[in-house]
């Protein structure tokens, strides 16, 4: 993997916590830990909650923004600070591989950028209703509140020897097997968010194979994902957009690695 960094593979600390300040995820704590969390182990004591724990999130790095002083644009990064695949390349879009474990639809409020307000999240369009709003276009004006899925995946590696990177994927599959040698690899948990066009082009993607192809009867954990961004010009601006596939279908053996990693 080629260097994703402006400056340098190793940002200093304070650009870390400022990246991290101005682009703290959403937190879904419901989708990324199913279980109590086990203390007293690996020099942890004391009573934990989830409130204690914190997945990292998976974002795409945009032209303009506070990721965009430390990364290229298009760059995929986890947590804010750790590149894991080169900038876009349009001969292969979908560097990465990812498996969708479990996704969240959601309702958000709508509100201007650079506001002090956090956006109010509801559960269903009728409890946005009942709050006074409306996920309707009116005379070509945004909604007060749009969807948003929030999903739980995990992701593959990039092929790199770069320590501060690997670090940041802590859980191995290692196998035998024929079927799942291409899998062998480390893999990190994180959650992606998707909102307007991410929303579009990912998550009714994920929800179209979850209800409508054979992840149906077999689980969406079972769905294997290509992944990438893209440069598009969308209102007159240039973005860069995610970009996703399904490319296969994982292994029962793979499937039960995803399923421990996530429940721990």
């Amino acid at each position: 993997m080629k260097p994703t960094l402006k400056k340098s593979l190793s940002p200093s600390r304070t650009q870390i916590r400022n990246v991290r300040e101005a682009e703290e995820p959403v937190q879904e704590k419901q989708l990324a830990i199913s279980q109590p969390i086990q203390t007293d182990e690996n020099g942890v004591e004391g009573e934990l909650n989830r409130s204690d724990i914190t997945t990292p999130s998976l974002k795409i790095v945009q032209a303009i923004g506070p990721l965009s002083e430390h990364f290229e644009g298009g760059v995929v990064v986890l947590n804010g600070e750790i590149p894991i695949c080169d900038e876009p390349d349009k001969n292969n879009p979908t560097p990465l591989r990812l498996t969708v474990i479990r996704i969240k639809k959601q309702y958000e409020e709508n509100l201007e950028h650079g506001g002090e307000n956090r956006p109010r999240v509801f559960k269903s369009e009728n409890d946005v209703i009942a709050a006074g709003g409306h996920c309707n276009w009116v005379n070509n004006r945004k909604p007060p509140f749009s969807p948003i899925a929030t999903m739980l995946v995990a992701v593959k590696a990039p092929d790199t020897n770069d320590e501060t990177i690997l670090a940041n994927f802590p859980h191995v599959f290692n196998s035998k097997t024929k079927e799942c040698k291409h899998l062998n690899g480390a893999y990190a948990l994180a959650l992606y968010k998707t909102k307007g066009s991410s929303y579009t082009r990912v998550a009714k993607l994920v929800f179209n194979a979850a209800l409508m192809s054979d992840l149906k009867a077999k689980g969406l954990v079972y769905g294997d994902w290509a992944f990438g961004s893209k440069r598009e010009k969308i209102n007159n601006n240039f973005v860069f957009v995610p970009v996703m596939k399904r490319v296969g279908t994982h292994p029962d053996e793979f499937v039960e690695f995803l399923q421990h990693i996530s429940s721990m």
